[in-house]
């Protein structure tokens, strides 16, 4: 609450300082979720961006369906961040989120599992669909992405983007070319 006014009032960094002290696990649902999103709005305003997204992720962590994440803006503000961040600092945030295997992060592990096979990264896109399968199986709809992804990456191996092949004809008017 002492958190919330000073926020209010526009001093942040009183405001993380008091946020600081909160053990979120005590509170109700209810109040979890709005504490969840106080402590993004106050991260976010002095620039802790970090904490700011494991705060968002949590507060989304009660969304039941891929669908109703995928409509949510929150998490359009999410994906964005965590897409931002360097390697390391993805894989930091996925160990910190670790253990509460929600479907937002697990959709996040899906999208990075599918930048990294975008990006040729073959051994940590294992990496990544195996988490996706071993701690997210309680998620169909997540397993579920992961087929068309594989597929997409065995046809994107296949293809070799650095040779360029040119037809010229043998015969007829064009033939002197």
């Amino acid at each position: 609450n002492l958190s919330s006014s000073y926020f209010k009032l526009g001093n942040f960094e009183k405001s993380w300082t008091s946020m600081t002290g909160i053990v979120a696990t005590d509170l109700s649902a209810d109040e979890e979720k709005k504490y969840y999103f106080l402590h993004y709005k106050i991260a976010s305003a002095v620039n802790k961006n970090f904490e700011a997204l494991i705060a968002l992720a949590r507060y989304l962590k009660k969304i039941p369906t891929l669908e109703n994440l995928k409509t949510d803006q929150s998490f359009t503000a999410l994906k964005t961040g965590v897409a931002s961040l360097i390697k390391a600092d993805r894989d930091r945030l996925f160990q910190q989120l670790s253990t509460e295997k929600s479907l937002v992060l697990g959709y996040l592990v899906y999208l990075d599992y599918q930048q990294l096979s975008a990006s040729k990264e073959a051994a940590e896109a294992n990496k990544r669909e195996e988490m996706l399968k071993n701690e997210y199986a309680a998620y169909p709809e997540l397993l579920a992405l992961i087929v068309p992804q594989k597929e997409l990456n065995r046809e994107n191996r296949r293809i070799e983007q650095r040779r360029i092949g040119v037809v010229l004809p043998l015969t007829g008017n064009q033939k002197v070319y």
